[in-house]
């Protein structure tokens, strides 16, 4: 399955995350193996809640809906979810007076 392919079978994926309140602001996709467009991709979402839910809930809340929504054959295409960028700490501004 190519990138296209990919996204456009994980439509319903993410407009299920929407209607649970799981919006992601974006997801990208990469090859799993450079130079190798025919293989699984390596998918990083992009969403505050990520952040918030932590990467075990927030990985969790992922593959149950990538499970409800997708056929056997996306979910082959999908070599992992990257949450590493997207659960960085969020920053907070304080006053320190």
């Amino acid at each position: 399955m190519d990138k296209q392919q990919l996204r456009k079978a994980l439509e319903p994926f993410r407009e299920m995350l929407k209607d649970r309140g799981f919006a992601l602001d974006s997801l990208t996709f990469e090859p799993a193996y450079p130079g190798d467009s025919s293989s699984s991709y390596v998918l990083t979402p992009t969403a505050r809640w990520i952040k918030e839910q932590g990467q075990v809930k927030s990985l969790e809340i992922l593959l149950d809906t990538l499970w409800k929504t997708t056929t056997v054959e996306t979910r082959i295409s999908v070599f992992c979810f990257n949450l590493k960028e997207a659960c960085q700490p969020i920053v907070r501004r304080s006053k320190i007076a």
